[in-house]
């Protein structure tokens, strides 16, 4: 499937890029030079983003297994007098996930952010003759 992604996307950006070379050739020298920026943006993003949501998983991987092992030693637990000391674990556990979910959705909806305000900026370099345009409007919506 990765071959096939990648062939489909190349060729649906290419396409894109031919068009707007046809319909405003400004403006796709000016996309034409972004787009070795926004791949270096993305490679670095991919990185970030799955450093913070393997660390979110590896905590999981110990929540779940914490709460496997209570269950299986829950008579030896009782008998040693041990469940405020696991309840606390397990909280610090927890509140460590909450953390670290926190961190990984920032690091996702910050980008989202980042991109919707720059087409938006990218929007307001076009000639007026082009904001009337229908390809314009389907893009916007």
């Amino acid at each position: 499937w990765g071959i096939i992604d990648l062939v489909w996307g190349l060729a649906t950006m290419f396409g894109i890029l031919i068009m707007l070379f046809v319909t405003y050739w400004k403006l796709a020298l000016i996309v034409a030079s972004l787009v070795p920026v926004i791949f270096l943006f993305t490679v670095l993003y991919r990185k970030v983003i799955l450093k913070a949501q393997r660390k979110v998983r590896k905590i999981n991987s110990k929540i779940t297994g914490d709460f496997s092992e209570s269950f299986l030693g829950a008579k030896t637990t009782k008998t040693l007098v041990l469940e405020d000391k696991q309840n606390a674990a397990f909280s610090n556990l927890c509140k460590d996930m909450k953390k670290k979910s926190m961190n990984a959705a920032w690091i996702f909806r910050s980008t989202n952010v980042l991109e919707k305000s720059s087409s938006t900026r990218c929007l307001e370099i076009l000639p007026e003759r082009l904001k009337n345009r229908n390809f314009v409007k389907f893009i916007v919506v």
